[in-house]
């Protein structure tokens, strides 16, 4: 009796460790419904009117994949800085994704001493590599005359 309950110890602790060997990894991600929120597909919308034909935008881009910084700055902790912000639209040349200029668009949360923080860093990170920064409240309308003019003025 001994013998065998010893047997069925040594199979059990076997197929326990086996069912962790072969496990199947969970991930615990879910899709997103949308990609825009509300008021950045209202903006997108009469920005794509307003846009030259030979440019396209891309919204919702990591910030580190339009400025960078040296292996040594990226390692002294300027990298981390950058890759884990994100901006709202980057507009980019059709032909050769040549970066014209990024779109911030401001609703309330930018009140918030943590977000102006950020904002700051934002604008000196991206005029100091010489990337030119559209800011716009977030509002019900838009008007394309105005956003026309500001995008003229930031392309200029």
């Amino acid at each position: 009796m001994g013998v065998y309950l010893v047997y069925l110890l040594v199979i059990g602790a076997g197929i326990y460790f086996l069912s962790r060997l072969f496990k199947r990894e969970s991930y615990p991600f879910r899709a997103k419904e949308t990609l825009m929120s509300e008021s950045e597909l209202d903006f997108f919308k009469v920005l794509e009117c307003v846009i030259p034909d030979n440019t396209m935008i891309a919204p919702k881009v990591r910030l580190g994949d339009v400025i960078g910084c040296s292996e040594s700055d990226w390692h002294a902790g300027h990298g981390p800085r950058i890759s884990a912000k994100h901006l709202d639209f980057v507009l980019i040349e059709r032909g050769s994704s040549r970066i014209l200029t990024c779109i911030e668009l401001d609703d309330r949360s930018h009140d918030r001493p943590e977000r102006r923080e950020r904002d700051a860093f934002l604008e000196k990170a991206l005029a100091a590599a010489q990337v030119p920064l559209l800011r716009v409240k977030v509002a019900r309308t838009y008007s394309q005359n105005e956003l026309q003019k500001a995008l003229d003025e930031v392309l200029a």
